[in-house]
């Protein structure tokens, strides 16, 4: 169990002081609306959530540590988020989410 514990601490402490690169690119809706560019900006995770009974470690006889995890759970705190469509009616907007 101390092992399980500590390469928990580990990877959330980890994840949430990593810096998540901007997400951008362009959807085609295949509908009269056309293509639209979009962008997300200024990502941090403010919370993740690992439940402890999904998390398998296994240290192999070479030293090699080894973690599966699942149903995973992570919170974003603020960001900011644009898009803007390529046709017409050329519509675009801007902003941040909490």
């Amino acid at each position: 169990l101390a092992v399980k514990e500590q390469v928990l601490w580990l990877l959330t402490s980890d994840v949430l002081a990593a810096d998540v690169p901007p997400l951008a690119g362009s959807r085609s809706t295949n509908t009269t609306a056309g293509t639209f560019n979009y962008a997300l900006g200024n990502l941090r995770m403010s919370e993740i959530v690992v439940p402890r009974h999904k998390v398998v470690v296994v240290v192999g006889e070479d030293g090699r540590v080894t973690v599966q995890a699942s149903d995973i759970e992570a919170k974003l705190s603020s960001f900011t988020w644009l898009y803007k469509q390529k046709g017409p009616p050329h519509l675009k907007d801007s902003g941040t989410a909490d």
